[in-house]
């Protein structure tokens, strides 16, 4: 699934492959992928002859802009990723949506689930789009002033409140996974309960997680998932290895289920020192 890391790097790799190109005409099927007033017929119109000049994100929404004011949201959901192709390649498998450049390349939006979005708002409106997202720790910066402001007052379990968009805009299970893990903070941590030592750790953790996925990203322009790759080892250092030594204390990884998601974690490094909430609210 994508997380900001993920969605980041589809916009740096996007910039840099459609910088100046130019929209001959655009294709929309007519599915669950498209949004509020888009239909297919007002995707193609609004995208035909429209030249790219940018990406902005914020979390985990891309705005592709174009010249004239126009904007596609997207969001990615569960499955979605852009794919560039080249001329007369083979269309990819459960594409939904596609731009057809001057220059002969196809810019594919493919979304197995269909659970991602595709929007044609104007680009003014971005902002409106993203209003009730909590900030965004990659695009706004996160320290551990501004992490205990977002916890404040919630006894909430800390991995349920850091999957909460309006806490804090695009990580998802992977991202939180890792974060808590450097941080040593156990997933049912009440989050009114951290210590400043705690805090500051995490902010710290989450901002690092980040830029280790980046970085695991940024040797490709292909727009590919870690999640997808068969040709790399595992990057991350908890999430995918349950049952594997801690790389702190060498203890196996063990994993509990956490308001429906896989949460591994260490049991000796991320001990639960004060009392858990009860199960039913995380």
């Amino acid at each position: 699934m994508p997380e900001l890391p993920e969605v980041e790097h589809q916009a740096r790799a996007l910039c840099r492959l459609l910088e100046g190109a130019t929209i001959e005409r655009a294709e929309a099927d007519a599915t669950p992928v498209l949004k509020g007033k888009t239909t297919p017929t007002t995707f193609a119109a609004a995208l035909a002859g429209r030249t790219f000049e940018g990406i902005e994100r914020v979390g985990k929404l891309l705005l592709l802009s174009f010249d004239a004011g126009v904007g596609l949201a997207s969001h990615l959901g569960m499955t979605g990723k852009w794919r560039l192709r080249a001329e007369g390649a083979e269309p990819p498998r459960h594409g939904r949506a596609r731009l057809f450049l001057r220059d002969g390349r196809v810019l594919d939006y493919v979304d197995v689930r269909m659970l991602g979005r595709l929007e044609i708002v104007p680009r003014a409106a971005f902002a409106s789009l993203v209003a009730a997202l909590g900030p965004d720790p990659l695009r706004d910066g996160l320290d551990a002033r501004l992490l205990a402001a977002r916890l404040a007052g919630s006894g909430r379990p800390i991995k349920t409140m850091l999957l909460d968009q309006t806490v804090l805009a695009g990580l998802g299970n992977i991202q939180v996974t890792e974060a808590l893990f450097r941080a040593r903070v156990h997933p049912w941590h009440p989050a009114d309960s951290l210590t400043t030592a705690e805090i500051k750790a995490l902010a710290e953790g989450i901002l690092a997680t980040i830029e280790h996925t980046l970085a695991a990203h940024e040797r490709d322009d292909e727009i590919i998932y870690l999640s997808d790759r068969t040709d790399a080892p595992n990057p991350f250092l908890v999430y995918g290895r349950v049952g594997e030594p801690c790389p702190r204390c060498s203890k196996p990884i063990t994993t509990i289920t956490l308001a429906g998601r896989t949460s591994p974690f260490c049991p000796r490094c991320q001990r639960l020192t004060r009392s858990a909430p009860r199960r039913g609210r995380g």
